[in-house]
């Protein structure tokens, strides 16, 4: 589940007409304590299309055109985009973060996520696979309504979310959470990941009323 409490926002964007091209430092991203949403391209075939209801429906998301550059799409609308990595920059500190992945096509996507601490890596890199879905379900074929939510020891400055470690699709983020709460016991690692299991149980709900 997305962290939720006093201190802990989420980026909104509702507002925006879409498609939407922002920068990297838009109003949307400084109101919640983001810095920057910098973009590391990686190579996809582009031109791709936001399927209506694709993974349940993600509903309006970020995604990153090949040129670098920040557009909010809604479904069913048309970007030249990839799987790239978004590096979010913090304006100060936070311990929670929390999204939702935007997959737009059956193709499926592996995501990861980093966090750092300046530049300290803050435990290992998070890739969200097929110990995240229900059984039968093929290597990072999630649903778009699962919500990821990550609770740390440490605060924490930077994450770095490669949408697609393959790569293979485009992909998109929503739902960016973060703030600070207090902290609650977590693993050696140090990274309490909120919400998978309950993600896990959604999809075989869901899997089983398509049955």
């Amino acid at each position: 589940a997305l962290p939720t409490g006093i201190g802990v926002n989420t980026v909104n964007f509702s507002n925006l007409d879409t498609p939407a091209t922002i920068g990297s430092s838009d109003s949307i991203f400084t109101d919640v304590g983001i810095s920057s949403i910098m973009v590391t391209q990686q190579a996809v075939s582009g031109n791709e299309f936001y399927n209506p209801g694709s993974r349940f429906g993600a509903g309006r998301a970020l995604f990153a055109l090949e040129d670098g550059s920040l557009q909010v799409l809604d479904e069913g609308q048309v970007a030249d985009f990839g799987a790239p990595i978004f590096t979010i920059n913090l304006v100060g500190t936070a311990n929670v973060f929390g999204l939702r992945f935007a997959d737009t096509d059956e193709a499926f996507a592996t995501p990861s996520i980093t966090f750092f601490n300046g530049n300290q890596q803050i435990g290992d890199t998070i890739v969200i696979d097929n110990q995240f879905n229900a059984p039968n379900v093929v290597n990072g074929e999630y649903d778009a309504q699962t919500q990821f939510g990550f609770s740390l020891m440490q605060s924490f400055t930077r994450v770095v979310i490669n949408t697609d470690t393959t790569p293979s699709d485009g992909v998109g983020i929503t739902d960016i959470t973060l703030g600070t709460l207090a902290p609650i016991p977590v693993p050696p690692a140090g990274i309490l990941m909120a919400g998978a299991l309950g993600g896990a149980a959604l999809l075989r709900r869901r899997a089983a009323k398509r049955a």
